[in-house]
């Protein structure tokens, strides 16, 4: 299997990358400006042609392509007596090689974390300018579809610098390539049109240009496209993508809520680094929450206990489950039917039970919780209180939104209809007689300060 550089395993490797290119693509685009200013003059090449400003001068205004040409009918030698250098010192200022393409192209992907497949496609009617500084970049990844990007400052300093540096050598392209964003002039080719090209570098050519940037410092240490082992890097370009995104900026994580998790992984991963690694005590702990959770949707799927006269026979014999359930004796129920365990909604079996509160203390449930509480028995005595909070829901509904509501009174209100519907537990008429009993305000209700209504 081909070595890949792996980061954030290798993170100076990666910052060597890094420093090679951002090194090459800046001194490129240097002698570029200065050779285009040496040519900003209409005069015309001057009187020596070996002169440099001469070179620059016929490059800019009459392109590569006359230069080359002339190369293969005079020969190198000729060329070189006549200008004074060769054909690439008198090309490579102005017109971009491939050795700096890459680089601009290893360094964008470093960037903006964009596949290689999808760089190397780009064209000029995918760069969308949203402002003066900031642009979209649309691009098709490979083996899915259409994709865009907004790019970052220094991707979008980056491309703008590129449109700059190649602007010459696009001006002189076939049209047909002009559109292309990595169009590039390779003196080879027989004729013209076969020396202008937007084909990507190849595997091969990656590899040479890494070859090229071998070097150490006095210490032995790598310095530019060396690994840690003193060979050449080993680069594949598909792993910029996964670098760029392993190596994002983390400073936004300061003040946050994930301080301590990394946005770059997913939830089942923060699962297995984090969650799972507990203590036994932890595990435990986690486990009773479980099932505290799972008992108390269960008693929320219970039926309501609902009794429409006060007579034992009658509650004995229509919830003998529910009996059961409660383990009351005979003494235990007849104070729950006479009311002496009565709370304000409902009578309550035991109130020392701890479902709501700590075991052996009295159950401190705001009134609406007993409505699902399976402790609790609802009779006619009750009816004025349950109707007091029907009233004090629909209070809350009008100063609430939806979404406030229904995470709090919900599940409360929707038992509340229930144990109320007309005919379904109590006849009309008693629901009526109750009513007349309300008045509809906060004071008929056991309320907090900051549960009373406007």
């Amino acid at each position: 299997m081909t070595p890949v550089l792996k980061i954030p395993d290798r993170v100076a490797q990666w910052a060597r990358l890094i420093r090679t290119c951002r090194a090459e693509v800046e001194g490129a685009y240097r002698a570029f400006c200065a050779a285009r200013e040496q040519a900003s003059s209409a005069e015309g090449p001057g009187a020596s042609l070996r002169e440099r400003t001469a070179h620059h001068w016929l490059v800019v205004h009459n392109g590569p392509d006359p230069l080359v040409s002339e190369m293969a009918e005079r020969g190198s030698f000729p060329f070189r007596q006549r200008y004074g250098a060769g054909l690439r010192a008198v090309l490579d200022p102005l017109i971009p090689t491939l050795d700096v393409i890459i680089a601009y192209q290893l360094l964008f992907g470093a960037y903006t974390g964009i596949v290689p497949d999808g760089i190397t496609d780009l064209g000029l009617t995918d760069i969308e300018w949203a402002g003066d500084e900031k642009i979209l970049l649309s691009y098709v990844k490979g083996r899915t579809a259409a994709e865009s990007v907004a790019l970052s400052r220094q991707a979008t300093r980056l491309l703008e610098q590129w449109l700059d540096h190649s602007a010459v050598a696009r001006r002189f392209a076939p049209e047909g390539l002009r559109p292309e964003l990595w169009v590039r002039f390779t003196p080879s080719g027989t004729w013209a049109g076969e020396r202008w090209l937007a084909k990507p570098a190849t595997r091969l050519s990656v590899v040479r240009w890494v070859e090229r940037r071998q070097a150490v410092d006095e210490d032995g240490h790598p310095t530019q496209m060396t690994g840690d082992d003193g060979l050449p890097l080993a680069l594949h370009r598909h792993r910029i993508r996964t670098t760029h995104d392993a190596l994002k900026d983390r400073s936004h994580w300061r003040g946050s809520r994930r301080t301590t998790l990394d946005p770059n992984r997913s939830p089942g991963i923060e699962g297995d680094h984090y969650l799972t690694n507990t203590t036994p005590a932890q595990r435990e702990a986690a486990e009773d929450i479980i099932a505290q959770a799972q008992e108390d949707l269960v008693r929320r799927a219970l039926p309501p206990l609902v009794l429409a006269t006060a007579d034992m026979a009658d509650l004995v014999e229509n919830y003998s489950e529910q009996m059961k359930r409660l383990g009351l004796d005979d003494n235990a129920l007849a104070q729950l039917l006479s009311g002496e365990r009565d709370v304000f909604t409902a009578a309550c079996g035991d109130q020392l039970s701890g479902l709501h509160g700590p075991t052996g203390k009295p159950c401190p449930a705001r009134p609406w919780v007993c409505l699902l509480c399976p402790l609790a028995l609802f009779a006619p005595r009750h009816l004025p209180n349950l109707l007091r909070l029907r009233a004090f829901f629909s209070r809350q509904w009008q100063q609430m939104t939806t979404a406030e509501f229904i995470p709090v009174f919900g599940p409360y209100a929707h038992r509340l209809d229930e144990i109320l519907t007309p005919g379904r537990y109590f006849s009309e008429q008693a629901l009526r007689a109750a009513a007349v009993e309300v008045t509809g305000s906060d004071v008929e209700l056991p309320l907090r300060p900051e549960e009373h209504t406007v």
